[in-house]
């Protein structure tokens, strides 16, 4: 508290006379003895922090011609339970009214322009807030872990809301957006377990990272036409969602998008994606079946990784890598066709598909990392190009199941000898004609069941 402000003390009662234009930084601060206080209408603005901690002060009334509410004004008057402001005010300030976790319901009047941020962050009593057509913006984390604010109705006037503006809002059910923003920022919902729906309106372009971050109930949410990018984990946790449509338009799905979506069925993913990132459909383990679309050129690591019921997936021709891990633990997936456009299969890529029973590698490979089909037990047979060029001792480590190995090329490849060889006396090779003699004297080649020139690559296409 400043000393200057002692003569304004009655009691418990804070009577500030008329003439005064200023209440001053940290005026009242830490008078938690405080239970009323009078502003007069000369008062043009509440410095910062100046009734901060007043934690009797039970009510307050601004009055015309206040234009400001300073930066933590009220901050930690945990006993506020009434607020009027006038509509004089242009400006809510930062943390004007954090934390004061009395406070039920208020009335934000038809003057504000913006509430900046943290305004009525850790307010986790209120319930029920009134924002003007007047707002245009509303600061990041404006509403922090409001906890029993159930529903909210954005005005149009508002064209800005910064991030976490709504974060853990764990009662939040209802919200109508604005139909002016473009944005749904960084973790606006995050944490709003509550909410079951939501309506995006066509201004949005862009929706920010974690944005609806372990929004468990929410069920249904409709993308419109306007989206042209979806940021990581944005729906991360959102273990409700059974289907969605990613607009065209969208150029990559983000790394962990859609991560424990684990309710997840169906996923439309329009032509305009050119890459899926890392993790973005980790444990979606009610997907079904996917269709990549003819864009895209990467599938990045752990991208379906646990997908636990992805029985089929089509790759595209313009597929050139297949990230690592993106299709381990992948048990009911019983056939992929690799596309003659991928040059490289990262480690583990497909570890544990367990259903899988063939495989062809096109001639576009050169690359298969470490592990790549480890685990895969039902694999029987697998097809091979000519232009390997890298092929770890353990690409196959516990196919225990694999039988038949088809090799395009007529010269030996002692990458293959030694990758197989754990397994060659249960392994048939099948060469092509006319180059059985020259496997058969290849140093390595010998460990193989039999090698038998009966592959005709052209008839297997």
């Amino acid at each position: 508290m400043r000393p200057e402000y002692l003569q304004f003390i009655n009691g418990d009662k804070v009577i500030i006379p008329f003439g005064e234009a200023v209440i001053d930084d940290g005026a009242f601060e830490d008078c938690n003895y405080i239970t009323s206080v009078y502003i007069p209408s000369s008062v043009r603005l509440i410095g910062d922090r100046a009734f901060c901690h007043c934690t009797g002060l039970t009510s307050i009334e601004i009055p015309c011609p206040v234009g400001e509410i300073g930066t933590e004004a009220f901050r930690g008057c945990t006993g506020l339970q009434s607020v009027e402001i006038s509509d004089s005010v242009l400006i809510i300030g930062k943390r004007a009214f954090w934390g004061c976790t009395g406070l039920q319901s208020i009335e934000i009047p038809n003057s504000v322009l913006r509430i900046d941020s943290q305004a009525f962050a850790d307010c986790s009593g209120l319930k029920s807030i009134i924002i003007p057509d007047s707002v245009l913006e509303i600061g990041n984390r404006a509403f922090l872990r409001c906890r029993e604010l159930k529903s909210i109705i954005i005005p149009d006037s508002v064209r800005k809301i910064e991030g976490s503006a709504f974060e853990e809002c764990t009662s939040l059910s209802s919200v109508k957006l604005s139909c002016s923003i473009e944005r749904i920022d960084d973790r606006m919902f995050y944490g709003c377990s509550a909410l079951s729906s939501i309506v995006i309106p066509d201004s949005v372009k862009r929706i920010e990272g974690s944005a609806f971050y372990a929004c468990t109930e929410l069920e249904t949410i409709n993308l419109p036409d306007s989206i042209e990018s979806i940021g990581p984990y944005a729906f991360m946790f959102c273990s409700k969602i059974t289907s969605i449509r990613i607009p065209d338009g969208v150029k990559y799905i983000e790394y962990n998008t859609f991560k424990f979506c684990s309710e997840l069925k169906t996923i439309s993913i329009p032509n305009s994606v050119t890459s899926i990132g890392g993790a973005a459909f980790i444990f979606c383990r009610n997907l079904s079946s996917v269709i990549i679309p003819e864009a895209v050129t990467r599938i990045l690591g752990w991208a379906f990784y646990n997908c636990t019921g992805l029985k089929t997936i089509k790759l595209p021709d313009s597929l050139k890598r297949i990230g690592p891990e993106a299709f381990s633990e992948c048990r009911v997936l019983s056939e992929i066709e690799i596309p003659d456009s991928v040059e490289l299969i990262e480690a583990r890529a497909f570890k544990h598909c367990q259903n899988l029973t063939s495989i062809k590698i096109p001639d576009s490979v050169h690359n298969i990392k470490d592990e790549a089909f480890e685990g895969c037990f039902k694999l029987t047979s697998v097809y091979f190009s000519d232009s390997i060029e890298e092929l770890p001792d353990n690409v196959f480590a516990s196919c225990v199941g694999l039988r038949s190995v088809y090799l395009k090329s007529s010269h030996p490849n002692d990458l293959i000898s030694k990758a197989l060889s754990k397994f060659g006396s249960s392994i048939s090779l099948h060469v092509p004609a006319g180059s059985a003699y020259r496997y058969r004297h290849q140093n390595g080649f010998e460990v193989f069941k039999e090698i038998i020139d009966d592959y005709y690559p052209e008839k297997n296409q």
